[in-house]
């Protein structure tokens, strides 16, 4: 549900053009009725659907759980104004921590005494857009909002090529970037309190409850809170509109887990893929083994023919730059007889990354360290003079190491960027190891946290509550805490996964193979020390159950029709036939994209007018092809190209209800 805060003198001056503006920007999720407009000394704040406090108004979004029941912007289901309130409370005066757990944003204000405040989630996974211009503070999680109220402040907006530079080099270190040179998002850790037209950005008091407990604890709480929340969302809805997302690796498997420890029957799953993948195969034997059905992709798309073009200028670059979300999947009505469980941020109960220790990477063999400084090599030198700045820091020589370790995916790609952006990107990744480290062995850890996570999983997750019910249990700070109780070691070796399955779900779920992409080797080692025994392998593991799983009640999905020439490659995925039927409109936005522009400063230009003509670059891997997606997003951002077109003309009406069954 979307909210705009407007806090600073100019706001009495503007009067209604901010309500003007807040009724021309694109509405997210028409769904949620009107906004509501108040204007204060001083102060604006628009938001729909608030909750109502014994003092104070409140607007929030996102998902989560609290005091044993779940909410979601993307539902009927909401949660309490005072359990809202007892959070703020716990963030901005320090009160005693609750159990709110989630990705939501809360916008609180009082209409006598004009003072507000706006928070994160526990996590600080919320993505807020934040500008400052002239005294004035413009906040919402809508950034077409922020465009309007900008234009009114007289503040031109400039496209920024940095988010879409730093994705296709590294996949991370955007960090509060995006699309916007002047846009951020709110930092992690960081709210936004005021009164009137006086505001500032601090820093969040909230008390973490789970620091210093045992991991034996933490792990037995990690397990009750997953079960639970699994049992509520049962409580809401009958069991047959629950999705799973179900694929071979660890983390959609915990909340299967979960669900099979909370009693669940009659589950759903969505596997995604080709039928003789690991990934779909192994999802059908968890769903053959546990009595789950196999469901359909929960969409409602408007029965519309349209080419891949405008498919790809309808991605929203400005938010967070690369499209995780397309203006198709939102509309009018939401679904509401599914409720989606995915098993993102995983990362939180494990490390995808290995601790990185600084001797490594400056001491290297002499022929090497020689050979690179003469090279000349942008990514190295500046990391070497961060790391001999910083040489009486531990904490600096690891943030010089773990940003040369990042910045070494630039320098693979066949000399695409310059070394400006190479200097640049090095520096801004050194500033993000050492602001989020909590130590310099989860340092790396830390910064995927903030930016990887943050900026993809959590972001996407919140605009598929647009469309329904999108829940992401794995967001809780006490999975965050349990892994953190544990070695460095065994967090790599995913030990507080295995553990937590076991636990919800008894051993034999841990039996069942686990697709072998989604294990490192430490992880291949504990599950069969954790089992022991030898490591299950799907190849011998018997015949496979029929693919034809019993078919789960799920809404009838109108698909969009494309029109495509039929001259792609053989064996291409989704995203790569996309790419394929858009690369001579990649070309000709890239091409005529002026040899001046501030762009050609951070990437090669004759270096990627050559890759782009190639046709066979993107399409070696998943990875080559996500890069050529990325490519095609950043051009037509830059090129004014883009397309938002109105969401209510996109999706069908749905013709049920809009809440959710009432609980059994």
């Amino acid at each position: 549900m979307e909210f705009l805060l407007v806090s600073g003198a100019r706001v009495s001056e503007l009067g209604g053009l901010l309500q003007d503006a807040c009724k021309k920007a694109p509405r997210l999720a028409p769904i949620d009725g009107p906004l509501s407009h108040t204007s204060l000394s001083g102060l604006y704040i628009a938001g729909c659907k608030p909750e109502i406090d014994a003092s104070s108004v409140l607007f929030w979004d996102g998902h989560g759980m609290a005091d044993g029941s779940v909410f979601s912007s993307g539902t009927c289901l909401r949660p309490k104004g005072e359990t809202l309130s007892s959070y703020v409370g716990a963030v901005t005066e320090g009160h005693a921590a609750t159990d709110l757990r989630g990705v939501f944003s809360i916008l609180q204000y009082s209409e006598t005494t004009a003072e507000f405040s706006l928070t994160l989630d526990p996590l600080s996974q919320y993505s807020v857009f934040i500008l400052v211009h002239d005294g004035t503070l413009v906040a919402s999680n809508n950034i077409y909002m922020v465009e309007r109220v900008a234009a009114l402040l007289g503040k031109t907006l400039k496209r920024s090529a940095l988010v879409g530079c730093f994705e296709i080099g590294c996949a991370t270190g955007a960090s509060t970037r995006s699309g916007y040179e002047d846009v951020l998002t709110l930092d992690r850790g960081q709210m936004i309190v005021g009164c009137g037209s006086q505001w500032s950005i601090g820093t969040s008091l909230y008390k973490d409850p789970f620091e210093g407990k045992s991991y034996s604890w933490l792990l037995e709480k990690s397990a009750d809170r997953l079960i639970e929340y699994m049992a509520a969302l049962a409580h809401v809805s009958s069991e047959e509109n629950l999705l799973f997302d179900l694929t071979g690796g660890h983390d959609s498997r915990v909340c299967f887990a979960a669900a099979i420890g909370a009693g669940l029957e009659n589950i759903n799953i969505f596997v995604a893929g080709d039928a003789n993948s690991e990934d779909v195969q192994i999802a059908h034997f968890l769903a053959a083994e546990f009595g789950a059905k196999k469901g359909n992709y929960p969409a409602n798309f408007v029965e519309e023919e349209l080419d891949f073009s405008e498919l790809a200028r309808r991605a929203t670059f400005r938010q967070q730059g690369h499209a995780t979300m397309f203006h198709y999947s939102l509309g009018t009505a939401r679904l509401n007889s599914v409720l989606r469980v995915r098993g993102d941020a995983g990362e939180i109960m494990r490390s995808p990354l290995a601790p990185f220790e600084p001797i490594n990477f400056c001491f290297q063999a002499p022929r090497r360290f020689l050979r690179k400084l003469s090279r000349g090599e942008p990514a190295y030198r500046e990391s070497l003079r961060q790391y001999w700045l910083g040489f009486y820091s531990k904490k600096r020589r690891t943030a010089a190491g773990w940003s040369y370790r990042v910045a070494q995916r630039i320098s693979r790609k066949k000399g695409l960027f310059t070394a400006r952006f190479i200097r640049l990107a090095l520096r801004s990744l050194f500033r993000d190891f050492l602001k989020y480290a909590r130590s310099s062995v989860s340092m790396g850890m830390d910064q995927y946290m903030h930016d990887r996570v943050r900026r993809h999983f959590a972001f996407m997750t919140g605009t598929m509550n647009r469309s329904y019910g999108a829940f992401e249990p794995l967001f809780d700070p006490c999975l965050a805490a349990a892994a953190s109780a544990l070695s460095w070691e065994e967090r790599e070796s995913s030990k507080f996964v295995f553990d937590l399955i076991e636990k919800m779900a008894g051993r034999r779920m841990l039996e069942i193979p686990f697709a072998d992409a989604s294990l490192r080797e430490k992880a291949k080692r504990q599950l069969a020390k954790h089992l022991g025994c030898s490591l299950p392998v799907l190849s011998e593991y018997g015949p496979l159950p029929p693919l034809d799983l019993p078919a789960a009640k799920s809404p009838s999905a109108v698909g969009i029709r494309f029109r495509q020439s039929n001259d792609s490659p053989i064996g291409l995925s989704w995203d790569g036939n996309y790419l394929w039927q858009n690369r001579k409109y990649l070309r000709r936005l890239a091409t005529e994209l002026s040899e001046s522009h501030k762009c050609w400063t951070f990437l090669k230009r004759a270096s990627v007018l050559k890759i782009i003509a190639c046709d066979e670059y993107f399409y070696r891997s998943d990875k080559a092809t996500a890069e050529g997606v990325r490519f095609l997003h950043l051009f037509i951002w830059l090129s004014f190209d883009e397309c938002p077109v109105g969401v209510s003309l996109l999706i069908e009406k749905v013709k049920r209800g809009n809440c959710y069954s009432s609980p059994r």
